[in-house]
Parts: structure tokens; C-alpha cells; sequence
């Protein structure tokens, strides 16, 4: 049992060791390229629907087609469906009427978040009934097929299903990274259909098309590059400041959030 503890801590110091080195790599990477121009084009289509159970409270939605300013206060705020974010508002679990808000800046083709993803359930089944935790996005350009994983996550999302296709993406990371064409799209449909065996296959795929899920995603990447100011996934702010937590082994990195969040209930 040992050395199985031994071998976990030694594999966990790897990864939190890759996830610096991508770090490094990232911001060497976002130097030399031109971040996208945000399309601001609005869309009169639904909100997304996400998995009620996963949330205590859910917000209001009276004012869902407000227009959202570019006040970087918002960002540090559950944002509700507007005509800046493609009328898809932010992926939420927890209790909505919480006073600690977790934000997670993440990339479905990191294999650091893929990580966290493995660990942030215990998280969130602890505190569920205590924190808003938010989920957006945060492709980063060094990763080919983030942004199509990102837009399956969404497509998925529109039909109830986005925490499921998030969690299939980060699990199979190693099935689609590398893939391209109708090899990525067909093996993105699969896991779709896995976690949505009731699920519309044929809206799921037309929706990868869908201009409304491009805008979503770079709604978020603005807020993390501009209110923010965030170069690498994952990123974590709690009640808007950024953590520190990335020490020592998964373990330790998962006990430094926790701790985090406990200061910020306590106040």
C-alpha cells in the first residue's frame, strides 16, 4: 500500500511538473499569436439548459437579455444569458445564492485540467450546498483542437448535457487531441452519444456549426484575457481573486483550494 501511495504522489509531482512546463510553453505561445476578434454578433435563440440537479438555487433569468457591459466586475459573477455571450449563460454547480464563487478558466485539451477534472468532484460534493462553482472557457492556441472540444462541450450543453461532455472530453482526452476532419467530428459525435444515449445526435452535430457557440466561447476568453488576465489552464479566482494552489502533489493542490475556500467562508 506504500509504495501504491509512493507511486501516486511520484505520477501526481509529473503532472503538476508538465502543467508548469505548459505554463512556460503557453505564454510563449500566446506571444506570437493574435488573439482572435471577438465576433459580437447576438443570436435569438435559448439559453442553455444544464443539468438542474447539479444546482441548488438556480438564477433568475428575468434579465437574461440584458446586454452584458465590459465592466470586469462581471467577470467575478454568475453572467446569465445575454446577446454577448451567444444567449448561452455560465456553467454552474453548487448554490447559486452562495457568497464564495469558485471560477475555473479551463482548456479540454490541457492534460492539467484533465487532472483537476478527475479531482474537483470531491470538491464540489463538499462544498456544494456553501459555493458557486463556474466553469468557462479558455482554449489556448497551442492546442489544435481545443476550440472543437470547447464547441462540443457546448452543443452538448444546449441539449442539458454539458457537465457529462465535459467530463467524457477530459476522460478520453487521448482519443480525439490528435485527431482532425470527420475523424474528430465522428469521435466527438461517439462521445456525445455515450453520455446522451436520449440525446438529438443530429442537432448535437448541426450545432458544431452554430456561430452562437463561437461567440460563447470567446465571450469567456475575453473575460479571462481582459478581467483576469489569465495565459494558462487551469486558472482558479475565488470571489475574484486569483489562486495560487498548484504545489506539491494534486493532492496538495486540491488541499490548497479547499483552503482557500474556507478563509472566504469564514469571513
Amino acid at each position: 500500500m506504500k509504495n501504491d501511495a509512493k507511486t501516486n504522489s511520484r505520477k501526481d509531482i509529473l503532472v503538476l511538473f508538465l502543467i508548469t512546463i505548459s505554463i512556460i510553453l503557453t505564454i510563449v505561445a500566446l506571444s506570437l499569436t493574435i488573439i482572435s476578434t471577438i465576433n459580437r454578433q447576438s443570436y435569438n435563440t435559448p439559453p442553455s439548459s444544464d443539468d438542474d440537479s447539479l444546482i441548488k438555487n438556480k438564477p433568475s433569468s428575468s434579465n437574461q437579455q440584458n446586454h452584458i457591459s465590459d465592466d470586469a466586475s462581471i467577470a467575478n459573477h454568475f453572467i446569465p444569458a445575454n446577446e454577448d455571450n451567444g444567449n448561452i449563460a455560465d456553467h454552474i454547480r453548487g448554490n447559486a445564492d452562495a457568497k464564495v464563487i469558485v471560477i475555473e478558466y479551463s482548456d479540454f485539451q490541457c492534460p492539467g485540467c484533465a487532472l483537476f477534472a478527475s479531482y474537483l468532484p470531491q470538491v464540489y460534493s463538499k462544498y456544494k450546498d456553501n459555493v458557486l462553482f463556474i466553469s468557462r472557457n479558455y482554449p489556448l492556441s497551442m492546442h489544435q483542437n481545443a476550440r472543437p472540444a470547447a464547441i462540443a462541450a457546448e452543443s452538448a450543453g444546449l441539449q442539458g448535457y454539458y457537465w457529462q461532455m465535459s467530463e467524457a472530453l477530459f476522460n478520453n482526452q487521448d482519443q480525439w487531441s490528435n485527431l482532425s476532419g470527420d475523424e474528430l467530428t465522428n469521435t466527438l459525435s461517439e462521445l456525445f452519444q455515450k453520455v446522451a444515449p436520449k440525446g438529438n445526435l443530429e442537432a448535437f452535430k448541426n450545432h458544431l456549426n452554430d456561430k452562437k457557440l463561437t461567440q460563447k466561447i470567446d465571450f469567456d476568453h475575453k473575460l479571462a484575457k481582459t478581467a483576469h488576465q489569465i495565459s494558462s489552464t487551469p486558472s482558479f479566482f475565488v470571489n475574484g481573486e486569483r489562486t495560487d494552489i498548484i504545489h506539491g502533489t494534486m493532492k496538495d493542490a486540491i488541499s490548497n483550494l479547499e483552503k482557500i475556500i474556507d478563509s472566504k467562508l469564514a469571513e
